[in-house]
């Protein structure tokens, strides 16, 4: 019996098609008055201030990344005047220059994200970010940094978190990109990865360098270059 293999073509290829369609991973930063935006923002209110919401929609489901910051307190100094002086354009002694800084602002505040997987019935929390700030420690969300991707084209979405944590005094300064990959689970959460870059902060013996955690090796390699992606971006 003999087939005619070009006669298949067509129908492989729409089934090809079809393969690459369920694995297309589709990601859209929510507009405030988009509906699920605000329906999350409702859920979310009493948490503080959602500042961000990026859903994600693959052949896992919807996912959606919820980023929330919670002001504790405001301090705001007020600005300085120094005037110097000398001889002016006179020959008299008088105010020859001043400089004017202007007022400083500082808002003690707590950091909080999540990952909610959609259901018919509502919303499950499937992972949550959590990092507190006080008056001498001010944790601040990179939100260009922060997104929804498929990294290594898998079908399955990775979720990056990046900040800085800022602090008195010569600690060095943390700069972490975390990634969870829904590809991966721990329990009913995803893999949870990190890298941290420290910055010297006037302490003569640091020196800047990377940390990777120990789940970081299982992340696949591509993953692994896209966040380090970031990291280098800040070097």
């Amino acid at each position: 019996m003999f087939y005619n293999f070009k006669s298949l073509i067509p129908f492989v290829f729409f089934i090809s098609l079809m393969a690459n369609a369920n694995q297309e991973v589709i990601v859209t930063d929510l507009k405030p008055n988009a509906p699920d935006f605000v329906e999350l923002d409702n859920k979310f209110n009493q948490e503080g201030i959602v500042k961000k919401i990026i859903r994600s929609e693959s052949q896992l489901g919807k996912y959606y990344f919820i980023f929330v910051e919670k002001p504790i307190k405001k301090t705001i100094y007020s600005g300085t005047l120094t005037t110097t002086y000398g001889l002016n354009n006179e020959g008299r002694w008088g105010e020859i220059d001043y400089i004017e800084e202007d007022p400083t602002e500082i808002v003690v505040k707590n950091l909080r994200a999540y990952i909610m997987s959609a259901h018919p019935d509502g919303f499950v929390q499937i992972q949550k970010f959590q990092d507190d700030g006080s008056d001498i420690y001010s944790p601040e969300f990179f939100y260009h940094d922060s997104f929804i991707e498929d990294a290594d084209d898998d079908g399955n979405p990775e979720f990056y978190l990046t900040y800085f944590a800022d602090s008195d005094g010569l600690d060095d300064k943390p700069l972490k990109v975390i990634v969870y990959d829904s590809n991966q689970k721990v329990g009913d959460s995803f893999l949870k990865a990190k890298a941290t870059a420290f910055y010297p902060a006037g302490n003569e013996e640091s020196i800047y360098r990377v940390r990777y955690d120990q789940f970081w090796m299982s992340l696949p390699n591509k993953v692994q270059l896209r966040a380090n992606d970031i990291i280098m971006k800040y070097k």
